[in-house]
């Protein structure tokens, strides 16, 4: 879900006094008008006596009709959000901060709905309607439902797109949702919009080249001709001479690419993945195999980068599933950006990656594939597997520098390896 505010829409007791009180102007007030109806039908009545304590005399009859009758609408209210209300209603709400309506307000707030469906939130710096605090307090409460271990928190974002009003926003929050969520999936532009990130079989191409990394963005074969940003206070044209979007703040864009000769409007996303730190999203770094602590079909894709953000390899989810983690045997001695792409959302986190020749100058022992494979610089002279218990399993007299044993059960085993310099190297592996 991609909400225009903190969805659901948000109308809490911040909003009330940011957005509201506190301005003249409220888009849709007809929207006020209806969340007073809701208050008086579940416990909160406004009144004592009749509604018009509540409603002025000029837009009681619309009020009955819209919102008591259930006819709909939005634009049957003022435009100056107090012709809608009586005097002492708007002092008492002003004031009183035990007003029912405050009383109803407080007990809904958005922030405290326990949301487990991913989710990004859009906000403005200068929505009349929605308060941009509103998001950022809404993200962290939400995110504090879960255990810091558990990633799905992350599947609850925001971007930013903008110093835009309630209105302006409906353009850049109509490309976020085509662009990452696919809401429409007709009609001309929007329609190759939606194909940017359509749900497609598994043997074709998953990810855009435009949302295959938020830290280093390779267009591959698309040339970038322009750029439209939505983040401003009017938006603007930049021509471009290069591919670099490096450089782009988050928020809302609109690429004009060309694609063999062939123009077409993009849009795109800057969302700097989240950082976090290797206890968070590593569950273990065994024998140079690293695993994470994600449900491997959610993952689109590995990035890993040098410190000078400069790719170095890319590990697709059936690589993943494949070597069952990262295999860091092909990562030289460096500090390392890893960057975790899913469709919900992207993490990074750095870790200094052991040097392919420092593995090389001890025994590895690793399992995989319910086997044990050994590796040594220098060739062997004898293996033997133990069960837990102490059982040989299997006892070989070797002269090379590796060893694979033959299928084993699920299960604890010790290693015994034996050089042949004598030195004896012992490991309990798990299968």
């Amino acid at each position: 879900m991609l909400s225009m505010g903190d969805g659901p829409y948000d109308f809490s007791g911040v909003t009330l006094q940011k957005g509201v009180i506190e301005k003249d102007v409220y888009p849709f007030t007809s929207f006020i008008a209806n969340v007073v109806n809701t208050c008086n039908n579940t416990g909160y009545k406004t009144y004592t006596n009749s509604i018009s304590e509540v409603i002025s005399t000029e837009y009681l009859d619309k009020y009955n009709y819209h919102v008591i009758q259930d006819n709909g609408g939005l634009l049957w209210g003022p435009f100056l959000w107090r012709k809608l209300f009586t005097t002492n209603f708007i002092n008492d709400v002003t004031n009183n901060q035990n007003n029912n309506l405050r009383q109803c307000l407080k007990t809904s707030d958005v922030y405290d709905w326990y949301n487990k469906t991913p989710m990004t939130l859009g906000h403005s710096t200068i929505d009349l309607a929605i308060p941009p605090e509103n998001t950022s307090k809404t993200i962290d409460t939400q995110r504090g439902y879960y255990p810091w271990w558990d990633l799905n928190k992350y599947k609850l974002e925001a971007f930013y797109w903008g110093p835009l009003g309630h209105v302006g926003g409906i353009i850049p929050f109509v490309m976020a949702s085509n662009a990452k969520f696919n809401t429409l999936r007709s009609g001309g532009l929007f329609n190759e919009w939606a194909a940017l990130t359509s749900k497609i079989p598994d043997n074709q191409q998953k990810t855009s080249p435009l949302y295959s990394s938020q830290i280093k963005l390779n267009l591959h074969n698309l040339e970038l001709k322009e750029i439209v940003d939505f983040n401003t206070e009017k938006q603007t044209r930049k021509s471009v001479t290069n591919n670099n979007l490096s450089n782009l703040k988050d928020g809302v864009y609109l690429l004009k690419v060309s694609d063999n000769n062939s123009e077409k409007l993009i849009p795109y996303i800057k969302n700097t993945p989240n950082a976090i730190t290797e206890k968070e999203i590593v569950k273990s770094d065994n024998n140079n195999i690293l695993t994470l602590k994600l449900d491997e079909n959610e993952l689109t894709q590995i990035n890993i980068f040098d410190e000078n953000k400069n790719l170095i390899k890319t590990i697709s989810r059936e690589d993943y599933k494949k070597d069952e983690g990262i295999n860091l045997k092909i990562i030289d001695n460096q500090n390392n950006i890893f960057e975790i792409i899913t469709p919900y959302y992207s993490l990074q986190f750095n870790k200094k990656s052991e040097n392919l020749t420092r593995l090389n100058e001890r025994t590895e022992i690793f399992s995989k594939n319910k086997q044990i494979f050994i590796i040594a610089k220098d060739s062997l002279k004898d293996i033997a597997i133990y069960s837990i218990s102490g059982s040989l399993i299997e006892k070989t007299e070797i002269k090379k520098n590796h060893f694979e044993s033959k299928t084993l059960e699920s299960g604890i085993y010790v290693v015994q390896v034996t050089n042949n310099n004598g030195k004896i190297v012992s490991k309990k592996v798990k299968i």
